[in-house]
């Protein structure tokens, strides 16, 4: 039994490698050299191993895009049909003709109707409104008056408008004298009899002033005739009044 054991334990310390506690030292013998070296060359270490790495994976891309460029631009060899041969005549390849289509004939519009326009709507002419004249005014020479004697005179109008109505007012007229009643008349065409001078048809009116004055003196009598549209005409006379 004894033996037995014996020849397993040195079966079992020949498996193990004899080196084995050896690596970890290495490695810390290493970390200690890289410790000491300077910085300068620690990193031209670095980039010496980067460019280990590099080189071959950068050589493999060039050869690659190298032999992609041959290839894409290498010139095709045209292949030359054989000659035929003394006798044969080549075969002519047809040609399809395409069939013809007709062209459709182009399609009409429709031409849009006239919009008729409308007429301008005509605006009715006004009827004008007949001229008024404005009447006229006569009066005969004041005569002088005496006070206390029967005194009176004629006041007559004139209008070209013979559908108009007058009227004749006195203003500032002496004490004791006074507008009497007037008469309207329509007097047609030329009238040599009349005492009016005129040569067409006019519408008059006639008023006395008359009465016995009480007191002497100049009076400014205004005197004024008016239609019943609103025209009119004035004047004015001194009458004098004196005591015989």
């Amino acid at each position: 039994m004894i033996s037995e054991k014996n020849s397993i334990d040195t079966n079992n310390t020949s498996l193990n490698p004899p080196n084995g506690g050896d690596t970890p030292k290495r490695f810390g013998k290493l970390s200690a050299l890289w410790m000491q070296l300077p910085k300068s060359q620690k990193t031209t270490l670095v980039i010496l191993t980067i460019l280990s790495i590099l080189l071959p994976i950068t050589t493999i891309f060039l050869r690659s895009i190298t032999n992609y460029r041959s290839r894409a631009y290498n010139p095709v060899t045209p292949i030359t049909p054989p000659s035929p041969t003394s006798g044969e005549i080549p075969s002519a390849t047809p040609t399809l003709i395409p069939p013809f289509t007709p062209t459709p004939p182009p399609t009409a519009t429709p031409t849009q109707g006239l919009t008729p326009v409308p007429l301008p709507s005509t605006t009715p002419i006004p009827t004008p409104t007949p001229l008024n004249h404005a009447p006229n005014i006569i009066a005969d020479v004041v005569p002088v008056a005496i006070v206390g004697k029967e005194y009176g005179f004629k006041v007559t109008g004139t209008d070209v408008d013979i559908k108009d109505s007058l009227s004749v007012t006195a203003a500032n007229l002496p004490k004791g004298v006074s507008l009497g009643r007037c008469k309207s008349a329509t007097v047609e065409g030329p009238n040599p009899k009349s005492d009016i001078s005129r040569d067409k048809t006019l519408k008059i009116i006639s008023c006395n002033i008359s009465g016995r004055p009480t007191l002497a003196g100049v009076y400014l009598v205004n005197l004024t005739v008016k239609d019943d549209k609103g025209a009119s005409a004035s004047k004015q006379y001194f009458l004098y009044i004196i005591k015989k």
